[in-house]
């Protein structure tokens, strides 16, 4: 078997983490941000902002603007904060390197929260939000992980 190259090696039975890598157990610690951009005939370009809760997959707020500044991802992220009653020091806000999520006054927003913000790093996949149209005329939202490295799209449901 071995000469024909049917055997396989021995993997280790726990996962390999990635740096930067850790288990979300509860609710309310680890929130991932996105924008993406939506064309409708009726405004031309409309600007979808949300956050995603990792640990219950749920959408947590989400905003349709016409335009995309940092006062709009402020907006949203101060909604999902209040709307949940977070508490300073326990929540985890993971964002790509967006101009909205790199800005002083976002960061400096984050501060006055309490929360922790995770920038996505080069040769790291990010989370990106995906305006889906069905067959209603409302758009579903779900989370792309895209990772680079394998050349792969992961759709979360």
């Amino acid at each position: 078997m071995a000469e024909h190259r049917l055997l396989q090696r021995h993997r280790p039975l726990g996962r390999r983490r990635r740096s930067g890598f850790f288990r979300v157990e509860r609710p309310d610690r680890l929130w991932h941000m996105d924008m993406t951009s939506i064309w409708s005939a009726e405004h031309g370009w409309s600007y979808l902002n949300a956050i995603i809760d990792c640990c219950t997959r749920e959408i947590t707020a989400w905003s349709l603007d016409v335009r995309c500044r940092v006062q709009e991802a402020q907006a949203v992220l101060e909604q999902a904060v209040a709307d949940s009653g977070i508490e300073p020091g326990t929540l985890v806000l993971g964002t790509d390197n967006g101009t909205a999520y790199t800005s002083r006054p976002f960061r400096a927003r984050l501060t006055e929260l309490g929360l922790t913000h995770r920038r996505g790093g080069r040769h790291r996949g990010q989370f990106r939000v995906r305006a889906v149209p069905g067959n209603a005329p409302t758009v579903r939202c779900c989370i792309c992980f895209r990772d680079e490295r394998r050349g792969g799209l992961v759709v979360s449901p």
